[in-house]
């Protein structure tokens, strides 16, 4: 609810129509969050759950192109695409693949269409995604050139953050699943959710993209020690940890190279596929713990920190720090393995 009143307060800024359409587009999205969430759980137990889930992304396309009518072949042509996606992995036997990129496709629509409606047109909302994901202008290239990098944006917005980590976190809670709930945390942590915020509904005067760095860092450290130490004491299965690692290796190598580059498709990429991971396996947290531990699997997330650490230091410009904001992280994050040598009999 407070996110949807600071919606409210960034709305009174805007003009008469545009105010009155987002204020629509408000309830719209509230409404079809909970829709989404509620079919994405039903058809996790029942199969008749992915025609729920087909019925509400009709209705999202629809409205998404009644609002883009302006350029009424791009949207449908964006729409059947997606519904192509959904469809083809439905119809192959891969169910549960089909519902979460239902899901996921949705919010990506949904998200999408808040920029819609601040640009007037949807072709200006893709050349302005195409700037806000590469710092490259955009108007001389053709859409055909900009679509797929400027969809992939949406998923760096604070609005697609903001439908997805609700959905996450109330699907872990239902069935227990601290681990998807941490992960999520992570993953939208980053930079590249702080670097939308101005594009979206939060009244802030800059991008918060350095300190966003900084939690991001402060975030990873502790779940990695968190996640090492569950596993070394043999309390977390070795396919959650894996999950985490990778997660963490992917988010680091991207958030890196987008401190390096102000390229942000790569952390789009890695943004989406962790975020539909999250979606995939949430409601399998009662798998059975191994019994065999790797401790040296401990280093791969610890190797994470030295990526998400130089990230800080290319973010504040101050380059001769890099060492030492890599290597303090990585170091404090192999406690875990410390800790179980220490006390091995």
């Amino acid at each position: 609810m407070v996110n949807f009143i600071i919606i409210f307060e960034k709305s009174k800024h805007m003009n008469s129509e545009t105010h009155l359409l987002v204020l629509f587009y408000i309830f719209y999205i509230s409404a079809m969050t909970i829709l989404v969430t509620m079919s994405y759980k039903f058809a996790l137990k029942n199969k008749l759950g992915y025609l729920f889930l087909l019925i509400s992304y009709i209705s999202t396309a629809v409205y998404f192109v009644l609002f883009s009518l302006s350029d009424f072949m791009l949207s449908l042509i964006i729409v059947v695409y997606f519904w192509l996606i959904m469809q083809i992995s439905y119809n192959l036997g891969k169910y549960k693949f089909a519902i979460v990129s239902s899901l996921v496709i949705q919010e990506i629509l949904m998200s999408l269409l808040y920029y819609v409606i601040l640009r007037g047109n949807l072709t200006k909302s893709l050349y302005s995604l195409y700037f806000y994901a590469t710092d490259i202008p955009s108007f001389s290239l053709s859409i055909s050139q900009i679509i797929i990098p400027a969809i992939l944006e949406v998923v760096n917005s604070f609005m697609f953050f903001l439908m997805v980590f609700p959905e996450i976190a109330y699907l872990s809670f239902k069935y227990r699943n601290i681990y998807s709930l941490l992960l999520s945390s992570l993953i939208f942590a980053g930079p590249n959710i702080a670097s939308e915020m101005t594009h979206s509904i939060l009244p802030l005067p800059y991008d918060p993209i350095k300190e966003s760095s900084i939690l991001e860092l402060l975030l990873s450290v502790i779940f990695t020690i968190y996640f090492s130490y569950k596993y070394i004491s043999g309390r977390i299965n070795t396919f959650y940890y894996l999950l985490f690692a990778i997660s963490s290796l992917s988010l680091s190598s991207t958030e890196f190279y987008y401190s390096l580059t102000i390229n942000q498709i790569p952390y789009a990429i890695a943004t989406l596929l962790m975020t539909s991971m999250m979606f995939y396996y949430v409601d399998m947290s009662r798998k059975e713990v191994n019994v065999r531990i790797v401790p040296y699997l401990s280093l791969l997330p610890a190797v994470s920190e030295l990526l998400f650490g130089a990230s800080v230091a290319y973010f504040y410009n101050v380059i001769s720090a890099v060492m030492v904001l890599s290597l303090t992280p990585f170091f404090v994050s192999l406690f875990p393995i410390f800790y179980y040598y220490s006390h091995r009999s």
